[in-house]
């Protein structure tokens, strides 16, 4: 697998968005560096969502501005639940999203709330349906929060794509089978959190008191780093790639030199099975408290 599966997220763009971001949303000006920078590194993916602030419009217009809109391959999200709204609202929604994206067509749109499954039958199947009838999305799937609704989307044949948190601390995916399970499915991979919103990059003392039950983790993490003379990056990327060799990995950059040091970190990255032994031994967490981001502001 090369750069060519990893997926710029530009959450970071559009908004003040990880736990270990400390400049807020970034000028368009370095956004445009950032995004020329993936480009000439060979990334082609961009993962986005309306929900994201500006980062849809930010993103069409450095598109437009490097003139790559017609080359690119875009991930966008539907938010809220499809059960009860009005089809031509939606597609109206994304419509507008796409003529912010400078984009004739999504490569995927994803139901950003896995809730939707419990209402397939109903209006969320018509509406996705309608969507690519209208040639607005190639594909389409759901960006899932656990291993049960990761399964439900792979049993769907509606569906093409799923979207997955999979990570050092969060190995259940793996450990659960969804990849096998989607390569026997024809299905694609999409693999967020893989520094699980910066957490898994940061230094135990940049922990604030309200995330002080996290350092536990972090130790194990650094014991482990410290064994294998791996630096934090190399350790996260190394697992993700070995463990998904057939999924499309996302990542998220707040400067240009960010995006060049993970693809070069990925190209490089071949940890062994000593190294990924000692991972699933020592540091897989349980406790959705600390691998589920949403929990955190609890």
């Amino acid at each position: 697998m090369d750069q060519g599966r990893l997926v710029l997220g530009t959450a970071q763009l559009g908004m003040k968005y990880g736990i270990k971001n400390r400049i807020g949303k970034p000028p368009l000006k370095k956004s445009y560096e950032i995004i020329q920078t993936a480009w000439n590194k060979n990334i082609r993916f961009f993962d986005t969502a309306y929900s994201y602030g500006e980062s849809e419009s930010i993103l069409g217009k450095i598109f437009k501005g490097l003139e790559i809109a017609g080359k690119v391959s875009v991930i966008s999200k539907i938010s809220g639940c499809l059960n009860k709204v009005n089809e031509k609202e939606v597609l109206k929604g994304i419509d507008s999203s796409l003529k912010r994206l400078n984009l004739g067509c999504l490569y995927g749109l994803l139901l950003h709330d896995p809730g939707n499954l419990d209402f397939w039958d109903s209006n969320a199947s018509q509406i996705m349906r309608a969507i690519k009838k209208n040639n607005m999305a190639e594909k389409v799937g759901v960006s899932v929060y656990s291993y049960k609704d990761a399964m439900r989307v792979l049993e769907r044949d509606d569906f093409e794509i799923v979207q997955i948190p999979f990570n050092i601390f969060d190995q259940s995916y793996y450990s659960k089978g969804i990849f096998r399970e989607a390569e026997k499915r024809n299905k694609t991979v999409f693999i967020r959190s893989i520094f699980l919103q910066g957490l898994l990059l940061m230094e135990q003392e940049e922990l604030g008191e309200d995330k002080k039950n996290f350092i536990k983790y972090l130790q194990a993490r650094d014991t482990l780093c410290a064994r294998f003379d791996l630096t934090k990056k190399e350790l996260a990327i190394g697992y993700v790639k070995k463990r998904a060799s057939g999924a499309y990995i996302i990542f998220g950059a707040e400067e240009p030199s960010q995006v060049e040091e993970t693809v070069q970190i990925f190209e490089k990255a071949d940890i062994n099975d000593e190294i990924i032994k000692e991972i699933e031994q020592r540091l897989p967490v349980s406790n959705e408290d600390i691998i589920n981001p949403s929990n955190w502001s609890k």
